[in-house]
C-alpha cells in the first residue's frame, strides 16, 4: 500500500468487521479474478467507507455491509459499455470481463468512477478515471489504486480531473469515514 496514502489519511481506529481470507476467496470467486493485494491491505487497514467527500471505496463482500464491489460494478460496467457503444467514451474498448476490460473499484457519489484496466496480473493494474459526464476522454494513470489514492491526495497528480476533483474538498483530505455496519 502507498505510503502517502497512510501518511495523509489516518485508518480509522477501529472497524466493526476484519475481512477473512474466506471473504476475499468468495469476493474473487464471484469476480471470476483475483484482486490487486494493495487494494486487499488497504481494506485491512481502512475497510469499506470514504475518503474525504468524494472517494468511495466500495469493496465489500455483500453479505458484509451496505457498500459491495459486485452490485457496483455491475451498474457501472452497464453505464461504461453504453458509453463505450454510444461512442461517448474515447479510450476504453470494453467493461470487464474481457481481457484488458475495465472493473470499477471506486466511485465518488456523484458521477465520478475509477476502473482498474484490466491487463495482465492483477498486480499489474492500472488506473483509469472516468469523469462525471464522460463529457471528455478519460484519464489513465500508470499505477494501481492505492498508488493512485496516495498521489491524488498528496496533490500530486497534476492534471484537470484531479485539480476538478480535489477543488471541491474543503478541508483537504485527511480524513476517513467508515462505510455503515464497519
Amino acid at each position: 500500500m502507498d505510503a502517502r496514502l497512510e501518511a495523509i489519511v489516518r485508518p480509522p481506529g477501529t472497524m466493526g468487521h476484519v475481512f477473512s481470507r474466506d471473504d476475499w476467496t468468495t469476493l474473487e470467486r464471484t469476480l471470476g479474478t483475483s484482486l490487486p493485494g494493495d487494494v486487499v491491505e488497504m481494506h485491512e487497514r481502512f475497510g469499506s467507507g470514504w475518503f474525504g467527500d468524494h472517494v468511495i471505496v466500495p469493496l465489500l463482500p455483500a453479505e458484509r455491509g451496505v457498500l459491495s464491489l459486485i452490485p457496483s460494478h455491475t451498474e457501472a460496467a452497464s453505464i461504461l459499455q453504453v458509453l463505450i457503444d454510444d461512442g461517448v467514451l474515447a479510450g476504453a474498448n470494453a467493461a470487464y470481463p474481457v481481457q484488458g476490460g475495465l472493473l470499477e473499484w471506486a466511485d465518488s457519489g456523484n458521477g465520478h468512477m475509477w476502473f482498474w484496466r484490466t491487463d495482465g496480473e492483477s498486480k499489474d493494474w492500472t488506473v483509469v478515471a472516468v469523469p462525471e459526464g464522460c463529457d471528455r476522454a478519460i484519464y489513465d494513470y500508470e499505477m494501481g489504486a492505492t498508488d493512485y489514492l496516495g498521489a491524488l491526495l498528496n496533490g500530486d497528480i497534476d492534471d484537470d480531473f484531479a485539480a476538478g476533483l480535489l477543488a471541491l474538498e474543503d478541508p483537504p483530505v485527511s480524513t476517513f469515514i467508515a462505510a455503515i455496519g464497519q
